[in-house]
């Protein structure tokens, strides 16, 4: 059986910017065993959400590094994340619009909300 991990933002930037010896170690060993089918990672949009708004605000990385970073990160089947679709669509809709990621989010969430209802 797997076991099961909340990440929550601190663990993804310490993975993403190995910028802290000790605790860039523990969130890779937990990125790690997810990797090896040995655990599974749940986190939410809202995490997401404050990771972009930290890389982006804080750390001045562009929307395409952004992009580059999280995507095939939450791509691994181990991480389980609502969502995950209008998350990455949100994530490419920053990069070529430049919109905030919540904005974006919440205009594709808007979306299928709309076109689900609709339907």
């Amino acid at each position: 059986m797997k076991q099961k991990y909340f990440l929550d933002t601190n663990v993804f930037l310490r993975f993403l910017l190995n910028d802290h010896k000790s605790l860039s170690a523990k969130a890779e060993e937990y990125f790690t065993l997810a990797q090896n089918n040995r655990a599974a990672l749940i986190t939410n949009h809202l995490v997401i959400a404050e990771v972009y708004w930290v890389l982006k605000s804080f750390y001045k990385h562009p929307a395409a590094m952004i992009n580059r970073l999280l995507t095939p990160l939450l791509s691994n089947k181990n991480i389980v994340l609502g969502n995950k679709q209008i998350i990455f669509s949100a994530l490419k809709l920053c990069q070529e619009k430049n919109l905030d990621f919540v904005d974006a989010y919440n205009l594709l969430d808007a979306q299928q909300a709309i076109s689900t209802t609709l339907s």
